[in-house]
């Protein structure tokens, strides 16, 4: 599959071994709408982004992060996206950090077609499995994406 990105240039195919194919049409609409938000994102920088100070505040749960990505054999991308995805939705109450945690680790794997089971995540990231079922599509529409229906 080809997904066009603007006018004349797109990006190489391509394949999950044995997705489902409403994962790749998921796939591919986050494609789309990450080059549609990077035109954007200027003008909505405050509303998407995260402080530059918050990476020093939540450190502590960023370490916490990586090490459960490097537990779960997490590429860069999904890392990095797993990271901003947190730092844009880090909750008030301590309590509710950790499943916030998980649910980025899971979305950014996802979305990097890196995906991991959440059972994996959950251990990894110390959480119940549900904790981590219950979490991850808010922030998928927090975002502007659809959850996928498989």
């Amino acid at each position: 599959m080809k997904v066009s990105l603007s006018g004349d240039r797109t990006v190489p195919s391509f394949s999950l071994p044995k997705a489902p194919a409403s994962l790749e049409r998921f796939l591919a609409r986050f494609v789309s709408l990450r080059a549609h938000h990077s035109n954007t994102r200027a003008t909505n920088a405050a509303q998407d982004m995260y402080r530059a100070s918050d990476q020093f505040e939540h450190a502590e749960w960023l370490n916490e992060l990586e090490a459960a990505a490097d537990e779960l054999g997490l590429e860069e991308q999904a890392r990095s996206r797993a990271g901003d995805l947190f730092l844009s939705n880090v909750p008030e109450e301590e309590r509710s950090k950790r499943a916030t945690m998980a649910a980025c680790l899971y979305v950014g794997a996802l979305v990097s077609g890196q995906q991991r089971t959440q059972t994996s995540v959950a251990d990894a990231a110390d959480v119940s499995r549900l904790t981590v079922q219950q979490r991850w599509k808010d922030l998928l529409e927090d975002v502007g994406l659809d959850a996928p229906d498989w």
